[in-house]
């Protein structure tokens, strides 16, 4: 799930309208599987949606309370509005409402190998593992990629430009996240758009980095 290869079938809709969707596990296990796990690529908010859940219920409470004394509360970031669904979990894929300011913070961390005001937060040999391809980032049933050409890791997209390796994270109507360690570089964009596909002039973020 953390590489998308999950091999659950994904008709590429993205239903922002119900952040409130009831019982995202049950809408994973009852969807076929198109191929083995691990086996093929998928870009599949239901894989990011369970893995919240699952660290949830692992960890007795939601994402949020995971996440807040272990990532939020060392960057500094006051606990986030992060939208939960019926079933209590906090929506892995998106809903998540943060300032520009405090989304440049994880990117920081990543781009400091997991270090944040010298205080290690994030195993190194993670940070490197999911900054690194882990899959095509191409659909294996349509064969189209929807950022790029980019590869995969674990949640980021991995790509390269000018020579530089970039990682990054592209949300819903424009919001994105870039890390380019080689330029000691990170930007966010943060937009009040609702289109999915958002342009690329909305997304100028490489070009300036090219």
């Amino acid at each position: 799930m953390l590489t998308s290869t999950s091999g659950w079938e994904w008709d590429g809709r993205i239903n922002f309208s119900r952040h409130d969707e009831t019982d995202d596990l049950d809408l994973a296990l009852t969807r076929p599987m198109i191929c083995d796990p691990g086996d093929c690529f998928e870009y599949d908010n239901t894989n990011t949606n369970v893995l919240s859940y699952l660290i949830g219920t692992m960890s007795g409470g939601t994402m949020a309370d995971y996440l807040q004394p272990r990532l939020f509360d060392p960057l500094g970031i006051p606990r986030p509005e992060w939208l939960v669904t019926d079933d209590g979990a906090n929506r892995g894929a998106g809903g998540l409402f943060m300032t520009p300011g405090d989304m440049m913070k994880p990117d920081y961390l990543y781009l400091n190998g997991g270090v944040w005001d010298g205080e290690r937060l994030v195993d190194e040999a993670w940070v490197t593992a999911s900054t690194t391809e882990q899959a095509s980032g191409t659909s294996s049933t349509s064969g189209v990629n929807i950022s790029n050409g980019s590869a995969y890791g674990y949640q980021w997209w991995v790509t390269e430009t000018s020579g530089y390796p970039v990682f990054y994270g592209n949300g819903y109507g424009g919001q994105t996240l870039y890390v380019v360690p080689g330029l000691d570089l990170v930007v966010t964009t943060a937009v009040a758009g609702t289109d999915v596909n958002a342009p690329d002039d909305q997304q100028p973020v490489m070009p300036i980095i090219e």
